[in-house]
């Protein structure tokens, strides 16, 4: 048994328990602490990854390059949206042509055209300036725009075809 002759002064040994007890909570809290970071930069990840995939939206980009076209909205002319055509092989053709309801619309200057479209319309592409194998796919579409009534995907050969009609 232990006699303290002063009062005032606590014992050496529960002192000692005391910085034990604190050091054990603390190494349990770094302990969390740690998987909770882990934990959080791995949900990160996954997030960012299943964004990429264009699982969690359609094609956006925090960067501000590419981004989703836009839904459909409604102008004075009526209900209109956007629809995107894609070259799949080549970056551009200029004698390539789309004609919506027969009037020669745009050229493909580039590997992707966005046109303005309205409920009714009919596209086409022309490439009869070309006797290769031209190949187009269907890239993004306004919300309310039904797909089904265009082709995803369309390969040409000195030839003018319907790529299908815009329904909302």
């Amino acid at each position: 048994m232990r006699i303290n002759l002063w009062q005032d002064e606590p014992d050496r040994a529960d002192t000692d328990r005391e910085l034990l007890r604190f050091l054990q909570r603390r190494s349990v809290f770094e302990a969390v602490l740690a998987v909770v970071t882990l934990a959080s930069l791995a949900l990160l990840v996954a997030c960012q990854v299943w964004l990429r995939l264009d699982n969690g939206q359609t094609v956006a980009t925090w960067a501000g390059l590419t981004y989703d076209a836009r839904p459909a909205a409604v102008s004075m002319d009526g209900l209109y949206g956007s629809v995107t055509i894609e070259l799949a092989d080549y970056s551009e053709l200029a004698q390539a042509f789309v004609f919506i309801n027969g009037q020669k619309a745009a050229a493909f200057d580039s590997a992707e055209l966005t046109l303005r479209v309205f409920d009714g319309d009919v596209l086409e592409i022309d490439v009869t300036a070309y006797r290769v194998p031209v190949r187009f796919r269907l890239g993004r579409v306004s919300a309310g725009i039904n797909e089904s009534f265009l082709l995803q995907e369309l390969e040409l050969c000195g030839e003018r075809r319907q790529l299908g009609r815009i329904v909302f």
